[in-house]
């Protein structure tokens, strides 16, 4: 997938957002929950176009292979658990229990 497409594709799915959002905003659709769950899926997938559109653009600066950036698995919603075969969280660093401490220390 090039550019082109990607940014075709961001275009395609902002404008389907807008068109949703505005037709629950005049009450044509509400926001009944198949509304809202579309919502969600293109604002996962707007992440993941975006996403993908940003590393294939860094490694073009860097001198790499554009084409070698896959699309990266969605991110699951705040407290649950990642879907099967997602790599696991990072754990914090050793000797850190991954909490930052007012005052720098």
């Amino acid at each position: 997938m090039d550019d082109k497409t990607i940014l075709n594709r961001i275009t395609e799915m902002v404008d389907e957002e807008h068109r949703l959002r505005a037709e629950a905003q005049a009450g044509h659709t509400g926001t009944d929950e198949a509304t809202r769950d579309r919502l969600r899926e293109l604002e996962e997938s707007l992440d993941q176009c975006w996403d993908l559109l940003r590393r294939r653009r860094a490694a073009r600066s860097t001198h790499g292979d554009p084409d070698a950036q896959g699309v990266r698995p969605k991110r699951p919603p705040p407290g649950r658990p990642p879907p099967p075969g997602a790599p696991p969280a990072r754990a914090p660093a050793a000797g850190s229990s991954g909490v930052r401490r007012a005052g720098g220390g």
